[in-house]
């Protein structure tokens, strides 16, 4: 039996533990529970101290064997429950976590124990739970931005983003600054095409958090989409930077779509171009690019290098479904002669559908890599003995080049997706044409060029359910331009010219289709920069985004495409003329702004629509808009001069493009030869 004075005794060690764990002078009040503990080892008080003091420590085994110590002589005690709980959540033990907080709150109900469980359901994936937790913690204290900030996380993970609007806001209502909670919001405007407003909390974020990198880079991406693509490139640039330097593994995505964002911008060249995408190698793979022997993954032997045998080539892609796949690369692989080429197909996505079905048909292997890391996929790669592999993505985003990095296959191919330089030394060539990369342009290239005769690209004409109308002048008395790219294409320097042509066409009006358009405060915007051009508001249509069959009449309410520059128009182009409506486009000096109207309005024989400088660009238009006859012609002429071209025959361009397999397989045994 204790006697009084032990008593008084343990009572004064305890009140002067206490006072020094309050004062983070652990290692002193660690003395003072060793004393107390040897007069009496089952003191509960210091029981828990003990296990508080070794769990802050990091020393976790032994924080837990005297919390459930003091448990055992306990079970009900609040406070050892509580940091048993906190302790297993560290651990990432949500099972253990979650039964001692659910046992504390109903010891114990009130904000802390609530909040602290809700944490633990979010964190191990429990959202309905988590969200009705953090709902009991508010009824104790409604004041705490630090609970309306993961409910906002939580129902933004769901999908309801108007909840965690709400929730966000209360959260800039209590603590403006809280770091992430403007970026979201920002992304919820973003998500409903209210770009503008995104805009202004990305801003908000970044004047608060200038360390953001995520915040510059929505704001970026926020940026292109209405066409402020200067503006955009400089906060890409600016994110970069902040992601070298937290070693962040997003910086190879943000490399990705600053070179993208590189082909939209008039300032930008294929200098600098070539420059950033060296960088990204340099940047993202820097043991790589700094090794004396990068690695190489295929396991080609002597013997395999020989040019009377069945190559095998692989195409990696997340597009090997839906429309996508099926407009642009299907055809091809299923002309493939089976008898001098094997076709391994990986399909980089987890959606599937009945166009993957088909190419699963067509090739010799189809595999899914989308639960692949970039070495495993780099060594399946080489173990399937790929001879040519080649990528249909380059830096758009969702891309595998950190794949061709380990070099799987002998030869390395970048097609189709992206129109310029990947940047790595790994790749070997890039199939263009001799139109959209002149000869004299091949130093803009790491890698060697090889041209085919007619198009880069093959293109599948969609089924359209509506008729082509006669030109709409006919109807009206006036001209309607119109362009239905997106607005990312859409900058001040091609609007600047578009203004200049409908001054020059009086009672002309223009038709502009994109999403962004939604938003009310970039309208406001894009009518105030024609109506300071002398342009007034009922020249322009301003539409959103509308169905497929609904998106192709629209070019029977278009008199004349005007294009984008300096990336031109692609898809939109290619319906255009489908529907006969004549494309004029400004060709310049880069794929981008060659590889659209230029490209296709030159193997149509139709070069009076190819304008050379600003001025000829206007002169066109002008002088077109006055001749009825043509357009009238055109709307009969162009489909089918179109769909007779190379780029709607997949025949002849798998015969093409099998051809270009042929010769860089050939080079490439004759130099590996030569080399032994």
């Amino acid at each position: 039996m204790k006697s009084k004075a032990n008593t008084t005794k343990l009572d004064t060690f305890i009140k002067q533990a206490r006072e020094l764990i309050l004062q983070n002078s652990f290692e002193e009040a660690n003395k003072i529970i060793q004393t107390i503990l040897e007069l009496d080892s089952n003191n509960l008080e210091s029981l828990f101290f003990k296990g508080f003091i070794e769990s802050n420590s990091n020393n976790l085994e032994t924080a837990k064997k005297y919390l459930l110590k003091a448990l055992s002589i306990n079970p009900q005690h609040i406070a050892s429950i509580n940091e048993i709980a906190l302790l297993y959540a560290r651990e990432s033990d949500f099972d253990q976590a979650i039964m001692y907080f659910e046992k504390l709150v109903v010891l114990d109900p009130g904000y802390i124990s609530y909040s602290n469980l809700a944490d633990v359901y979010n964190k191990s994936n429990q959202d309905e739970l988590a969200i009705s937790t953090y709902q009991k913690a508010l009824d104790f204290n409604t004041d705490d931005p630090y609970i309306y900030s993961p409910l906002g996380y939580l129902y933004f993970r769901q999908g309801d983003y108007q909840k965690a609007l709400e929730n966000f806001s209360k959260v800039i209502a209590l603590n403006p600054s809280q770091r992430d909670v403007n970026l979201f919001i920002g992304e919820i405007y973003n998500k409903f095409n209210y770009v503008v407003k995104a805009i202004e909390f990305y801003k908000r974020e970044i004047s608060f958090h200038p360390d953001n990198a995520n915040a510059f880079a929505q704001l970026g991406s926020a940026l292109q989409k209405i066409g402020f693509i200067e503006e955009s490139v400089i906060n890409f640039k600016q994110a970069i930077e902040l992601l070298k330097l937290q070693n962040s593994p997003s910086l190879q995505s943000q490399y990705n779509f600053l070179l993208y964002l590189l082909n939209h911008s008039p300032s930008s060249s294929m200098e600098e171009i070539l420059e950033i995408a060296k960088n990204y190698y340099k940047d993202c793979f820097p043991e790589i690019a700094q090794s004396q022997n990068p690695p190489v993954q295929y396991q080609h032997k002597p013997k395999d290098f020989i040019t009377n045998k069945k190559i095998k080539v692989g195409y990696i892609s997340k597009y090997f479904f839906s429309l996508t796949g099926e407009r642009w690369i299907l055809d091809l692989i299923q002309h493939h002669d089976k008898s001098k080429f094997e076709i391994y197909i990986y399909h980089d996505n987890i959606k599937q559908d009945e166009t993957t079905k088909s190419f699963e048909e067509f090739s010799d292997k189809f595999t899914n890599v989308s639960e692949l890391d970039d070495l495993n996929l780099a060594n399946l790669i080489s173990s399937d003995g790929i001879d040519i592999m080649v990528d249909l993505l380059g830096h758009i985003n969702g891309n595998r080049l950190s794949a061709f990095v380990f070099k799987p296959a002998p030869v390395q191919v970048s097609w189709f997706g992206y129109f310029g330089t990947t940047g790595l030394p790994q790749m070997d060539y890039v199939i263009a044409d001799a139109q959209v990369v002149k000869i004299n342009e091949s130093h803009h290239f790491v890698e060697k060029i090889y041209r085919l005769p007619h198009s880069y690209c093959y293109f599948k004409p969609p089924k359209i359910s509506c008729s082509i109308e006669e030109p709409p002048i006919l109807k009206n008395g006036y001209i309607t331009f119109g362009c239905l790219s997106r607005f990312n294409k859409i900058n001040s320097y091609i609007l600047d010219i578009w203004s200049r042509v409908l001054n020059s066409v009086p009672n002309s009006k223009l038709i502009l289709k994109d999403k962004v358009l939604k938003d009310n405060e970039f309208r406001t915007y894009l009518k105030n920069f024609f109506v300071s051009r002398h342009i007034g508001e009922d020249r322009l249509i301003l539409e959103t985004d509308e169905s497929f069959d609904q998106y192709f009449n629209a070019y029977n309410r278009i008199d004349i495409v005007l294009d984008t520059f300096p990336y031109g128009g692609g898809t939109t182009t290619m319906h255009a003329l489908l529907m006969g409506v004549p494309c004029i486009s400004l060709e310049g000096s880069r794929w981008v702004s060659r590889g659209g109207g230029p490209l296709y309005n030159r193997l149509i024989e139709h070069c009076e629509l190819i304008a050379q400088t600003e001025e000829d660009f206007i002169k066109m238009a002008v002088k077109l808009s006055q001749d009825r006859e043509k357009l009238i012609f055109y709307r009969s002429e162009l489909p089918k001069k179109f769909l007779s071209s190379p780029v709607c025959d997949p025949i002849s361009y798998t015969k093409n493009l099998e051809e270009a397999f042929l010769k860089i397989w050939q080079e490439k045994c004759t130099t590996y030869s030569e080399v032994l």
